[in-house]
């Protein structure tokens, strides 16, 4: 493990001595904001006696923000551990304001058409969803596809639809959210 370890150190450091040339190819690390809905429905299951109640379909207007970091094999392709989150306030069924934070993070993967800037690109996120607040978070499966358009080396526009399936289960009841995002941030990435 800590052979490993070194080893991922090691080629960090020299792909950060690699990268940063200005060329998409090499190491890569960026990040985005912007604004979006997310739209969810909640399921309240009782696990014993399978009764269950579900909510209306609720949309809400989030700030989103998005963080990437890996390694671009090429100038065409990026690959990349991705963090694509929606954060909006609702009321909770004991009448308290919340924060809420949900997304999508796994791996991910960007395609870029062109080898320089401006060139649009198509991008995808498969991994995790999370639903949660400061307290406590439930976690399903999740994913992103999406695409943009990199209009300056290092500066692009993403437009991304992000679902998840988070769920949680305490004391017999199960809650499950149905999250479906769509987004559009502005975004800086260094390579």
């Amino acid at each position: 493990m800590k052979k490993g370890i070194f080893l991922f150190v090691l080629l960090s450091i020299t792909t950060v001595v690699y990268g940063w040339d200005g060329k998409r190819d090499g190491f890569i690390l960026g990040g985005g904001l912007g604004g979006g809905s997310t739209i969810y429905k909640q399921t309240l299951k009782n696990i014993y006696s399978g009764a269950q109640i579900e909510s209306d379909v609720t949309t809400s207007f989030s700030f989103q923000t998005n963080f990437q970091i890996g390694f671009a094999p090429s100038e065409y392709l990026e690959i990349y551990w991705s963090s694509k989150q929606s954060w909006f306030g609702l009321t909770n069924i004991y009448g308290d304001k919340v924060i809420i934070l949900t997304g999508v993070a796994g791996v991910g993967v960007s395609y870029f058409f062109f080898k320089n800037a401006p060139s649009p690109f198509v991008s995808g996120t498969l991994g995790y969803s999370t639903w949660g607040t400061s307290d406590e978070t439930s976690y399903g499966v999740g994913m992103c596809i999406g695409g943009g358009y990199e209009f300056y080396p290092h500066f692009s526009v993403d437009g991304d639809i992000v679902w998840g399936n988070p769920s949680d289960t305490q004391g017999g009841i199960e809650l499950t959210t149905g999250v479906v995002g769509l987004r559009v941030t502005v975004n800086v990435c260094g390579y």
